[in-house]
């Protein structure tokens, strides 16, 4: 029970360091990115093991590739994908590191036509996403594991009071947003994929791994809109 509350406590502590910004006593506002990275040691991609990788949007990442002239030639890429279930918003933002610097791009999809969907290039801030980096790093970007990994977390048992017996059924969200996480670097690759992990995360509090999934889409998701 004390654990229990604790890792909901920690997990409630996150989640609202991920969606504001830090005020200390007498100071101005110092939002989320702003923090200083000191040093320059490269980054460390090693916790990425190979893995399962979906072929979701192998059709939308060719389109990418070839509309905006994607090359292979990286150290490390993560596509993230934001996939509305009911609607053709999709989106995707593409971080990198080649040549000892990280550069990113998003592109939203903004039409739909008889050969397929075409995106459209956003505008992405440059300049604060080795920051970026740090923080999608500490909520185990490289290693969370996949949503099927915690489905039997997520069963709700009752008791038929009559005879009873147990019956346990899980709880699916089918409405919403479907993110995906897609990393890659040139000698390991995997993926892995929530659906509406806010809603889940809110409904579970005590599984960590929900909380690290919606702070990372929290994280990108606001990064974007810098």
């Amino acid at each position: 029970m004390i654990l229990s509350k604790l890792l909901k406590a920690s997990c409630i502590l996150l989640l609202v360091m991920a969606g504001h910004t830090v005020k200390a006593q007498g100071a101005k506002p110092r939002l989320l990115f702003d923090d200083q990275v000191r040093g320059n040691k490269p980054p460390d991609f090693s916790a990425l093991k190979s893995g399962d990788f979906t072929k979701i949007n192998d059709a939308y990442n060719k389109t990418l590739d070839a509309a905006f002239q994607l090359d292979q030639s990286y150290d490390f890429e993560l596509r993230f994908w934001q996939l509305p279930l009911m609607t053709s918003s999709h989106q995707a933002f593409v971080l990198r590191y080649q040549n000892k610097a990280w550069a990113a791009r998003r592109f939203q999809a903004y039409r739909i036509t008889d050969k397929g969907v075409e995106f459209v290039e956003k505008p992405v801030n440059q300049q604060k996403l080795k920051r970026l980096w740090q923080l999608l790093q500490q909520e185990k970007l490289l290693s969370l594991p996949n949503y099927e990994s915690i489905r039997p977390l997520i069963v709700k048992y009752q008791i038929d009071t009559t005879t009873l017996e147990t019956s346990g059924s899980i709880g699916l969200q089918m409405d919403g947003i479907l993110y995906v996480f897609e990393l890659k670097t040139p000698t390991a690759k995997r993926s892995y994929q929530y659906g509406n992990p806010e809603r889940m995360q809110k409904e579970y509090p005590n599984i960590e791994t929900l909380c690290h999934a919606v702070i990372l889409v929290r994280l990108i998701d606001k990064y974007m809109r810098e």
